[in-house]
């Protein structure tokens, strides 16, 4: 692994320095942008350390997959032109954290931090990884994911020569408390699905609170296979196609879709039975519930050893990314769920630890280092093994 700084100061000799960050688009030059490196003891690295490189800028965060599994290659382009090239990871996370990352990923290019969120200003994204290539002059020339960053790319710019790689521009104004449908709070039910619309982001809206609470359900730029998950409230994990997979190609504007459905108060508790009859109605592809035997991760509590979660009296919920579980009044199906939908351990996952109720359960590991998962399950007096199960999955078909 290079030698980190404490800071790395890139100062791109042609831009100007902005006193207040303003978004900087491809073909500008980029402003002097300052961040701190994840080694207290190494030294700063001065503007004219970067003067006549290509940079590449990577945001990326240790709790996001597809980060972590962009670095190979990015790595792979630094070693490629270790002389012409700069490849800096940076990441708005604690010093601490990162510097354990590296630890056990040392690769080739450099870790950064940017406690400011300066950078995020200059180069807005809602989602990472996140990459932003810019010239010997200083000039920014893509702003896109890293796995369209190729060594041809690198060759082309270091010659001076036209790239022209797909925009990654992320919406960052769109207001998500606002209803994209419009609903009269006085309805009482309603259903519709509309196009996609590639000027929104993709997520899901549900109804906690306020005049739609529990009846209410919003799907944004899904797919149909993305519809059918939430209505039967599985994972991609147990998704079974009878139909041609392009068909739920996310990337594609044509297979998107924006689906609303509200139903009666008394009708909340079936709220999702009530979607999967519409779908099912309104759409040649259909869905439903099957089961088949196959591997999957059977999480069982270990012998000799206590749970020691303490009990909880209300339910309540969880929050989780990455590596990290907080679930206040959650069962041990809710850790199961958090394990599957995170895909986490890269296939389905059964609960056959016995324990019931609801716990204050806290859980943590390190994405990149693998036996963090399984000293941290241990610590909850649980294990995880591989093993053929018949399992209840969602058959998406046509008639």
């Amino acid at each position: 692994m290079r030698v980190s700084k404490t800071l790395i100061a890139i100062s791109f000799f042609l831009a100007p320095f902005l006193t207040h960050a303003q978004e900087t688009g491809i073909g500008e030059h980029a402003p002097r942008l300052t961040f701190e490196g994840i080694d207290e003891a190494s030294s700063p690295i001065s503007t004219s350390a970067l003067k006549g490189k290509v940079v590449l800028l990577d945001f990326w965060a240790t709790w996001c997959g597809p980060c972590i599994s962009n670095m190979p290659h990015l790595d792979s382009l630094q070693q490629a032109f270790p002389e012409s090239l700069e490849v800096i990871a940076v990441t708005m996370e604690k010093q601490e954290r990162v510097r354990k990352f590296a630890q056990k990923r040392p690769y080739a290019f450099q870790y950064a931090l940017d406690a400011s969120g300066k950078s995020q200003e200059v180069f807005p994204y809602r989602k990472i990884p996140h990459s932003v290539l810019i010239d010997q002059q200083g000039k920014v020339v893509a702003i896109t994911r890293p796995q369209n960053i190729t060594k041809e790319t690198i060759r082309k710019v270091l010659n001076h020569s036209d790239i022209d790689l797909p925009l990654k521009k992320d919406n960052t104004s769109f207001n998500y408390t606002e209803d994209y449908f419009e609903a009269d709070v006085s309805t009482v039910e309603s259903f519709m699905i509309q196009p996609g619309n590639p000027a929104i982001p993709s997520f899901t809206k549900r109804f906690q609170r306020g005049p739609f609470v529990n009846r209410r359900l919003s799907l944004h730029n899904t797919t149909i296979s993305g519809m059918y998950r939430e209505a039967f409230k599985s994972s991609r994990l147990r998704m079974v196609y009878e139909v041609d997979e392009s068909l739920f190609d996310h990337t594609k504007t044509e297979n998107k879709f924006n689906v609303d459905i509200i139903v009666p108060t008394d009708s909340s508790a079936y709220l999702r039975d009530i979607l999967k009859r519409k779908l099912n109605k309104a759409l040649e592809i259909k869905g439903k519930k099957g089961t088949r035997e196959q591997e999957v991760a059977v999480l069982y509590k270990l012998e000799g050893e206590n749970f020691p979660a303490l009990p909880a009296t209300k339910k309540s919920g969880y929050s989780a990314r990455g590596g990290t579980f907080s679930g206040t009044g959650v069962s041990l199906d809710d850790f199961r769920s958090y394990l599957e939908n995170h895909g986490i351990l890269g296939m389905p996952v059964v609960n056959e630890t016995g324990i019931e109720g609801i716990y204050n359960l806290k859980f943590e590991f390190y994405g990149e280092d693998n036996q963090s998962f399984f000293d941290a399950l241990k610590k909850l007096g649980l294990g995880i093994k591989k093993e053929n199960r018949s399992i209840e999955v969602v058959v998406l078909y046509k008639e």
